[in-house]
């Protein structure tokens, strides 16, 4: 998980990680959402690698893990951005995914994996 003072936009995340051998997170496997709850419980409004509902790893999205999901390709924030679909993952009272804006939002929390 990296923190960014300033905060980064998803592309900025994205790019981050990947110079740093790794990627934005893909939240396929039980193990890895479980890692995200537990590891950053305390965190909240993060990026994570899911945009227009595929995984960086173009694995399609799929809600087999019970959570809250607003992938709905639209930022009433920044409705002018021609890519409003990337992923964010929110924990309020429960874990929420949702996508806002790729170009324009900043996040100063991201979870990147190192793939092998």
């Amino acid at each position: 998980m990296f923190l960014d003072s300033d905060g980064k936009t998803w592309k900025d995340a994205r790019n981050h990680c990947q110079a740093n051998g790794g990627d934005l997170i893909s939240l396929t496997t039980p193990s890895k959402w479980e890692f995200v709850l537990q590891f950053t419980s305390c965190k909240t409004n993060m990026w994570i690698g899911l945009k227009d509902k595929l995984w960086v790893t173009n694995a399609t999205f799929e809600n087999v893990f019970n959570v809250s999901v607003q992938l709905n390709d639209h930022d009433g924030r920044y409705y002018n951005d021609s890519e409003p679909g990337c992923g964010k993952f929110s924990i309020r009272s429960k874990p929420i995914l949702q996508d806002e804006s790729c170009n324009e939002r900043l996040k100063k929390i991201y979870v990147c994996e190192i793939l092998v």
